[in-house]
């Protein structure tokens, strides 16, 4: 069902990210209406020449309010001989602005998925040889 939603809602979210890009300085000054705005700034998938297989998951620290949120995202089918996939997880953390909630960026952790080596179909965060 979360990927449904996904599905769905991420067409819409990268219009917005679009239109934002306009003026990111206010945007950024302020922080983002969603976890997956704060994401989405980040990485512009907008200007990727590079064509990749792309997963996002969203896990709230509770169902309900959630006020953290862990992101992950998964970059698979690369170019690079070396690295078969990337994924980088997101801590978001939810703030609150003159009595309004923005989301932002708390922590951010990258690994990767090595095409060969000792262990190929796990995720390191030591570089592919």
């Amino acid at each position: 069902m979360k990927k449904l939603i996904m599905a769905l809602t991420l067409p819409a979210l990268l219009t917005t990210l679009a239109i934002a890009q306009e003026d990111n300085s206010a945007e950024e000054a302020i922080g983002y209406r969603t976890p997956l705005q704060a994401i989405l700034a980040e990485n512009n998938f907008l200007d990727h020449e590079e064509l990749s297989t792309i997963t996002l998951t969203q896990k709230p620290n509770r169902v309900e309010s959630p006020d953290a949120v862990m992101i992950t995202l998964t970059e698979s089918g690369l170019l690079d001989d070396s690295i078969s996939a990337i994924r980088t997880t997101y801590i978001v953390k939810q703030s609150i602005q003159d009595e309004t909630p923005i989301w932002g960026i708390d922590e951010k952790f990258t690994e990767q998925k090595c095409q060969r080596g000792e262990e190929p179909h796990t995720f390191t965060s030591d570089l592919c040889p």
